[in-house]
């Protein structure tokens, strides 16, 4: 049986699909298709890493578009959430609503705090979060000395 579909395969790929009945080439079509979109499943397109704490996810594709939907796995079940703008590869999505002033947490650390109230599905990055880490004049400020 294998020999016969290789063998199919190969003729289908020299280009000879004109002299196949239409049924044939219909339903080379539909599993064309259907093998196309199971890959697109199996891509993973966001990563969260503690899922108990973390309220944006990592984007892992270029092609996140707005108004997409994108299966995120958080609270132990896979999730739609829908970008409400382009997101780039790297940058974040918030999975969880997040209130200005409320940390922003990612694999399970902090990163920043935000700036605006962001919901559900917004892209997170430094155009609404106020960076933490790093910042030698919160610890100056903290500890009362300048380092």
């Amino acid at each position: 049986m294998r020999r016969i579909i290789l063998k199919d395969i190969e003729y289908i790929k020299s280009g000879h699909t004109t002299d196949l009945i239409p049924e044939v080439r219909y339903y080379i079509s539909i599993l064309s298709i259907l093998l196309r979109r199971f890959f697109l499943m199996a891509v993973r397109v966001a990563y969260v890493v503690d899922e108990a704490k973390d309220n944006v996810a990592t984007i892992l594709s270029n092609d996140i578009k707005k108004g997409m939907a994108i299966p995120v796995t958080f609270d132990g079940q896979e999730q739609q959430i829908t970008v409400s703008a382009d997101i780039p590869h790297g940058h974040k999505v918030a999975i969880r609503p997040i209130t200005k002033g409320e940390t922003i947490w990612k694999y399970g650390l902090s990163i920043g705090d935000a700036m605006v109230d962001i919901a559900v599905g917004e892209h997170v990055h430094i155009h609404n979060i106020e960076p933490v880490r790093g910042r030698g004049d919160l610890h100056a400020d903290k500890k009362g000395s300048a380092f």
